[in-house]
């Protein structure tokens, strides 16, 4: 199978200020990674109050086609971990 891309988008950027650092650190919290809900997209994350944190979601890269994982979800973990390794 040829490698797909997940798709890791933004959705949430830190935006710091007292107001905002409920930790009361002086470095930026770490980020929070969430992967698509079962419909394979991260919409329903865009309407999170704000967290305090830069929150990235990663969709489904087989959305589009509708191609199952022939290696179910240990081959989405695998793919999903990608980005991270950057």
């Amino acid at each position: 199978m040829p490698d797909v891309v997940a798709k890791v988008a933004l959705i949430q950027p830190y935006k710091h200020s007292p107001a905002t650092n409920v930790w009361n650190r002086s470095a930026p919290p770490a980020p929070l990674v969430l992967v698509h809900d079962g419909g394979g997209t991260t919409f329903c994350y865009h309407f999170l109050g704000y967290l305090g944190r830069p929150v990235y979601g990663i969709d489904n890269p087989h959305y589009d086609s509708g191609k199952a994982w022939e290696g179910g979800i240990p081959e989405m973990a695998r793919e999903y971990l990608k980005p991270s390794k950057v």
